[in-house]
């Protein structure tokens, strides 16, 4: 050793899993872009670009053909080129009808999904946790299930000799049948059941997404002398507003794609856009024209879509770049004003002085606490020295619900005030309740007239009692039992090819730029605001030219690429509550990303994709207007063999091969609830809780190493 030299420190050698466990350490941010990340999105962008994009632009080159109608032998023309289609759709009075009736029955369904779909959604949010959840999935039944066993179920219900007449003339309340059945109203109410559960889901987010901040803030408002209506309507509805707009955005979108209830519930006055798309293709064969309204049709609905994005957008951005929310007491005051003003407490001097009681209380010589800068100044010395730990004490949201309490107490609550409370609350109850009857009443009454005994349609009778008479008619009629094995391979097919692409899909489209994954996700769900009609056209332009047409294939295919943004949106949302970090190790200590999603996050996602697969194989059962358009004599599914009886020749064996239906629906619908609940429920496990099960071979998971490395 050199003489002035200090001796080197002695380190302790290092443990082999030091430098793996230092590298685990550091979050690791997935990759942009490269190579893995677009074989993830492979199988779903194929999906889409092949089954979607290319049918389509393949449908306005047909759109541009003369047609082939006085040719038995050919569809159109192929060497040719003209205008005339869009011509005709753009100037014939007849197809402008068409579409008045399309965007006529569109607002009207918009307007009355909202005006239930919002009170609905309030009463879900505030629900105890089990009553709303349960709520919600019966709001979901109706669209997840069959639309013909909604509309069977509206049909029996409002016919000139339906369940409602019958028993509005045994009550002697009419004397003859009233109009509710092939009009507006019929088409409404049918489109209506089939169409709420979206605003209504999407209403519920935007109130989840409030939290306990927009609850707070109403109980401010009240606090300060506002009525409970009041309250509610200058707090939680004004800043929920932009979500009920995107709701009915979207709303409009899929009621302006109704093709079954208004040929079900309506008559030829109120065919839509839809309607008059399948009439040209199969009873005029005149596919040039169907492809040109349809392309028309497109572009109605896309500028409705683009409406919602750029809203949903517009949205978001005010979400980042907003200051963060006040609470309770202090936003309130800043928000309104005329809260604090006599009539803002509906002229009632009591309340006033109730309200500046609490006010000052919590206010007084410039000092404040919980202000709108969300800074907290000190008590000054005059003040109680209680009252001063306290404000140092409690956080801002407890002193805000103080003051108003205070406020409350000041003010005190008149006989008028507990029964005009009273009264609203029971009304509100009531609403909910009855538009969940409502919603349910079809299904019920469909299942209920499968039971009967009787060669009629009709509730069995009491003295005669239930049978399963028509259920095993239906299973002894080779007719029915083929077309429901078609339905299941349609199925099969649908869901082995959309839950892997969804999933896949999932797995990679974070790990994009910010702009391209906006892009991707965009293409991914687009063929969930198609019309069904126009889908189903263009699987009949694709598999017609492929020479699908008639197999069980080609409908299997379509319903792939219409479940598959499904199955993408399951397993994303069930990735966003997953912890990654496990992941991140095994890359870490040199996994590749594939390999490492693979082997340890995609075991954990079985619930999700389980579900996934359970929903997409329930909507491919249920699908009616892309089969409708692919169905032959020999590849019939069980909704295009229910179609045509349903209109031509109504019998209660309808009602039992629809309460098959419903009754796989609901079965899919209670396993994909128990599967996502494991997931919640994996999800919610404590931050620094680590996973001490440990795998095969006793030896602690990955997770330990990471929480406590």
């Amino acid at each position: 050793m050199i003489a002035g030299q200090e001796a080197p420190v002695q380190r302790p050698a290092a443990s082999p899993l030091a430098r793996p466990l230092r590298l685990a350490l550091p979050p690791l941010r997935p990759p942009v872009g490269g190579t893995a990340t677009w074989a993830l999105l492979a199988p779903a962008l194929a999906l889409t670009v092949m089954l979607l994009i290319v049918p389509t632009l393949w449908l306005v080159r047909l759109s541009l053909l003369e047609s082939g109608a006085g040719d038995a032998a050919r569809f159109y023309v192929p060497s040719s080129f003209t205008l005339a289609q869009y011509r005709q759709v753009l100037t014939d009075p007849y197809f402008g009808a068409v579409v008045w009736s399309t965007v006529r029955l569109a607002l009207v369904t918009g307007a009355v999904c909202l005006a239930v779909a919002y009170p609905l959604a309030v009463w879900i949010t505030r629900a105890r946790r089990p009553v709303g959840g349960v709520a919600l999935w019966l709001v979901s039944l109706p669209k997840l299930t069959n639309a013909l066993v909604v509309l069977y179920g509206v049909l029996l219900l409002l016919g000139n000799a339906g369940l409602l007449n019958r028993a509005l003339l045994a009550l002697g309340v009419i004397r003859t049948p009233l109009p509710l059945f092939a009009n507006l109203f019929a088409v409404v109410t049918g489109e209506v059941l089939l169409v709420v559960p979206y605003p209504v889901m999407m209403v519920a987010g935007a109130l989840w997404a409030g939290g306990r901040e927009l609850r707070e803030m109403e109980e401010a408002a009240r606090g300060l002398g506002a009525s409970p209506l009041r309250a509610f309507l200058e707090t939680t509805f004004r800043l929920t507003l932009p979500g009920a707009a995107l709701a009915l955005l979207v709303t409009l979108v899929w009621a302006a794609g109704a093709f079954a209830a208004p040929l079900v519930l309506g008559n030829p006055a109120l065919y839509t856009a839809a309607v008059e798309i399948h009439t040209q293709t199969f009873e005029r064969l005149n596919w040039p024209l169907a492809a040109a309204l349809a392309i028309v049709h497109l572009a109605i609905v896309a500028a409705l879509a683009a409406a919602a994005l750029t809203l949903h957008g517009r949205r978001a951005t005010r979400r980042r770049t907003s200051p963060p929310a006040l609470s309770g007491l202090s936003q309130v005051q800043r928000a309104k004003p005329a809260l604090s003003t006599a009539e803002g407490c509906n002229g009632r001097p009591e309340l006033v002085e109730g309200m500046q009681s609490a006010h000052n209380w919590g206010v007084r010589d410039g000092s404040t606490i919980g202000t709108s800068s969300g800074t907290r100044t000190p008590l000054s010395r005059e003040r109680n020295g209680v009252r001063a730990a306290a404000a140092e004490a409690v956080d801002r949201r407890v002193w805000d619900r103080t003051l108003l309490r205070m406020s409350v107490a000041a003010r005190g609550w008149s006989f008028r005030d507990r029964m005009t409370g009273w009264f609203g609350r029971s009304m509100f109850h009531a609403f909910a309740l009855l538009t969940l009857a409502v919603l349910l009443c079809p299904l019920v009454f469909s299942l209920l007239v499968s039971l009967t005994p009787e060669e009629t349609i009709g509730l069995p009778a009491p003295e005669r009692g239930l049978s399963l008479r028509w259920y095993v008619a239906l299973g002894r009629d080779p007719l029915w039992l083929r077309a429901f094995a078609h339905s299941l391979l349609t199925a099969a097919v649908a869901t082995g090819l959309a839950v892997p692409a969804g999933a896949l899909a999932a797995a990679g489209i974070d790990r994009l730029p910010d702009g391209a994954r906006r892009g991707v996700t965009l293409l991914l769900i687009a063929p969930l605001f198609v019309p069904g009609a126009v889908l189903g056209l263009q699987a009949l332009a694709l598999s017609y030219r492929l020479g699908l047409w008639g197999t069980p294939y080609s409908t299997g295919l379509a319903h792939a690429m219409w479940t598959a943004p499904l199955a993408f949106l399951v397993v994303r949302a069930a990735l966003r509550v997953t912890d990654r970090r496990l992941e991140e190790v095994a890359r870490g200590l040199g996994a590749p990303p594939v390999a490492a999603f693979c082997l340890i996050t995609l075991p954990r996602l079985w619930p999700a994709l389980a579900a996934a697969a359970f929903l997409c194989a329930v909507m491919s059962l249920n699908e009616l207007p892309m089969a409708l358009f692919l169905a032959t004599a020999s590849n019939r599914t069980l909704p295009t063999l229910i179609w045509p009886q349903l209109r031509y020749n109504l019998t209660p064996i309808v009602a039992a091969a629809s309460s098959v239906l419903l009754l796989l629906t609901i079965a899919g619908l209670l396993v994909a609830a128990v599967l996502a609940g494991r997931l919640v429920r994996r999800s919610e496990r404590p931050a620094g809780a680590p996973d001490t099960r440990g795998d095969a071979t006793g030896i602690p998971s990955a997770g330990v190493l990471y929480a406590h490395g």
